[in-house]
């Protein structure tokens, strides 16, 4: 005889041991110990799964009083969704600019939830529909205090400039604190706790916990909620803490999965546990197969998603989700990607092949772990690059003959002179190394944009090239990658990638969205036979890390 219970998180299921399989089979189990009793997430859908595989079940009467009172329904969703997720005029100038159609959309449909998740892609308008909801909320007049966790270079250009300009434009003022220097100073700032729009970086959430959870804020936006796909960093955990008793949540990513679905995770988390469940492990053990994989010494297990497992967290996640491809919503330019291929130079290549077998034997001969695998790698990247760099990061030797700085330079001269060019490197050395090449073109031609210059000095590059006092922006993609509008750019050049789709993918955007009045045209500068090809391959086809790390390397 099975019995079915509930207490505030979870449902719990008590079973027969020889029913376990049929148990496994449910989305979202794990089993508790202490109880001697499968957990379930809080919904309807799951009790009714468990009632459909286990028809002489008992069901204590606590279940539906539990679930009644669950604030998360995913059949109520469900028809809010159907509902509400039209064009509504009246809300057509709602802030400072119209909304296009597909975000008055979202913004109706978004206007009736507690917790929303917007995952279109980057250049759609997210942040417009955010800040359409924070207006609607501090006139309703039933909140009164906004965290936004964005990364650090898009608190002041991009959210406190959009606030600015949409949300007020001098008709109403409401105060914005944006936390933007040291942690001392965000402190200060937290705290008298008053009311207003708070700004803040992720890498200070953890650090600001108890300040922020005293905040109590009653609106929580996770900007780039991708910063948050691993649970078990610091910053993960804080940001989960402080979203346990926030009334409003949402999150934004053009990226919300950018090389596993894993990677959703904690994303749906912070909006509301019960979604997916509280554990990763139970997550991973219900939706995905898991398969060892040897390359040398190295083992490793790779997740894969099950197409069961892919349908059911759609299912799970749609009532409360919206999605849309810039196809579907903006008339945006076309956009050319042209590959710019080469040999490396003879010296250029010797190198690269001996540290290609040097890097095979080692791997072959010890254990490894897939990140660790990634890191030696980079070395590979760094040799087409044209430089090496020993252990420590303190010697850096540039390659002479280097094949991929003549090819850029001869590329760079077939650009128009009144065009401007976003540079994307991955190394700080190169950055370094092509601001110096283009100096050929004016001393104040080029502005760099990478993580050796402090906030003050970003800025300072940013309205520059937005302004079109330069030519050219030389960045790095985790520096200027999320958030920033580059649309006055209409050539991007990959001078290095690393392999993550994530990073590509909001670096082209940076260009590739709303502004956008011009052809735009990207080119990748890609050494022959060398790690270049496999970074552009794996971001092409998503490919995993295994395949990856095969490729690089054969």
């Amino acid at each position: 005889m099975s019995l079915l219970t509930a207490d505030k998180k979870h449902l719990i299921f008590y079973a027969q041991y020889d029913q376990r399989e049929a148990v496994k089979g449910i989305s979202g189990y794990q089993w508790d110990a202490r109880k001697k009793a499968w957990l379930f997430p809080l919904n309807k859908i799951t009790l009714q799964k468990i009632i459909s595989t286990f028809p002489s079940t008992t069901v204590k009467d606590v279940t539906h009083k539990m679930l009644n009172d669950f604030a998360f329904d995913l059949q109520m969703a469900n028809n809010n969704k159907k509902k509400h997720f039209i064009i509504n005029e009246q809300y057509r100038n709602w802030l400072n600019a119209p909304f296009y159609d597909h975000q008055l959309q979202t913004y109706n449909f978004f206007k009736h939830m507690n917790i929303c998740a917007d995952t279109s892609e980057p250049g759609t308008g997210k942040t417009m529909i955010q800040l359409g909801l924070i207006k609607d909320r501090i006139m309703v007049g039933n909140s009164f205090r906004y965290l936004i966790i964005a990364p650090l270079g898009l608190l002041d250009p991009v959210w406190k400039h959009d606030i600015e300009k949409f949300m007020f434009a001098g008709r109403f003022t409401f105060p914005i604190y944006v936390m933007n220097e040291t942690v001392d100073k965000a402190r200060k700032i937290l705290q008298h706790s008053d009311m207003g729009i708070y700004l803040i970086n992720y890498e200070k959430v953890w650090r600001l916990e108890d300040e922020l959870k005293k905040l109590n804020p009653d609106m929580i936006i996770l900007d780039e909620s991708s910063k948050i796909k691993t649970p078990s960093s610091k910053q993960s955990k804080a940001v989960l803490k402080l979203g346990l008793n926030t009334r409003y949540k949402s999150i934004m990513t053009g990226t919300v999965v950018s090389n596993s679905m894993m990677d959703i995770f904690a994303q749906y988390k912070f909006l509301n546990p019960n979604i997916l469940g509280n554990s990763i492990t139970a997550f991973r053990s219900c939706y995905f197969n898991a398969t060892a994989m040897k390359f040398g010494g190295a083992v490793f297990n790779e997740y894969q998603i099950s197409e069961k497992g892919k349908l059911q967290i759609k299912q799970l996640i749609d009532p409360i989700s919206v999605s849309w491809k810039k196809d579907k919503c903006l008339d945006l330019p076309p956009l050319t990607v042209q590959d710019i291929k080469f040999n490396l130079s003879k010296s250029q290549n010797e190198l690269y092949q001996t540290m290609k077998d040097y890097m095979v034997m080692q791997i072959g001969e010890s254990t490894y772990i897939a990140s660790m695998v990634l890191t030696k790698l980079l070395k590979l990247n760094m040799i087409t690059s044209g430089f090496i760099q020993n252990t420590g990061g303190e010697d850096i030797e540039e390659i002479k003959d280097n094949a991929k700085l003549k090819a850029f330079i001869e590329l760079v001269e077939t650009i128009p002179e009144d065009s401007q060019v976003i540079i994307w490197g991955i190394f700080h050395h190169d950055i370094e190394m092509l601001m110096n090449e283009l100096k050929r073109y004016g001393e104040k031609s080029a502005v760099a944009y990478y993580g050796r210059m402090n906030q003050k000095e970003k800025t300072i590059a940013y309205d520059t090239f937005k302004s079109g006092k330069a030519r050219f922006l030389v960045a790095h993609p985790k520096s200027a990658g999320m958030g920033l509008n580059l649309s006055n750019a209409n050539y991007a050049i990959f001078y290095s990638m690393n392999y993550s789709f994530e990073t590509y993918a909001q670096s082209k955007e940076r260009y590739n969205r709303p502004g956008q009045t011009k052809n735009m045209t990207e080119y990748r500068l890609i050494a022959k036979n060398t790690i270049d090809e496999a970074v552009f391959t794996a971001i092409e086809g998503k490919k995993e890390v295994n395949d990856y790390i095969t490729s690089a390397l054969s």
